[in-house]
């Protein structure tokens, strides 16, 4: 009876074996798609994150020059850690009153504003990084700063923090 029976069952530790590694295999595979998912999404921070400091340091840049001097910038491209770094200065119109700004087709002769964008690109990276600034001549500045200084009661002192705002001309923190 004992070889009858060890005979009937001879290789299902065999077929026992195959199934179970069949069934680890595909388990694996599994884990090793979602590990590769995350960790694609890791890489893609990573770069969004740098491509994101090389726009900012670029941005610092050109808005440590003066109003006038800012154009010598515009259509300049750099190469910084893989990404292609390009930047655009452009004459803007502002309507203060509808609280507007546009970038109209034909440039303005003298404009008292001007956008400045830098956008970041290539490197890997899924969608472009654009920063976008707004630049004031010292006259369209001047009335920005007009505007701010009546929200406040000139009746009353400005406060900075916890002190009162004695060294600071009214309106402007």
């Amino acid at each position: 009876d004992y070889l009858l029976w060890n005979r009937s069952h001879r290789g299902e530790a065999l077929v026992d074996l195959i199934v179970g590694t069949s069934i680890l295999g595909m388990i694996m595979v599994s884990l090793f798609g979602a590990l590769l998912g995350m960790l694609n999404k890791s890489a893609q921070t990573s770069k969004m994150i740098q491509a994101n400091w090389v726009a900012n340091s670029y941005m610092e840049e050109v808005m440590g020059f003066s109003f006038d001097d800012i154009d010598d910038f515009d259509s300049d491209t750099y190469n910084e850690y893989g990404l292609e770094v390009a930047i655009r200065v452009e004459g803007a119109v502002v309507d203060g009153g509808a609280g507007t700004i546009s970038i109209p087709g034909s440039p303005p002769v003298d404009p008292d504003y001007k956008q400045v964008q830098v956008t970041v690109s290539g490197g890997g990276l899924e969608n472009n990084i654009v920063l976008k600034t707004l630049v004031a001549n010292e006259e369209a500045f001047g009335w920005i700063a007009g505007k701010i200084r009546n929200f406040s009661p000139q009746d009353q002192a400005r406060m900075v923090g916890d002190a009162l705002g004695t060294t600071t001309p009214h309106g402007i923190v």
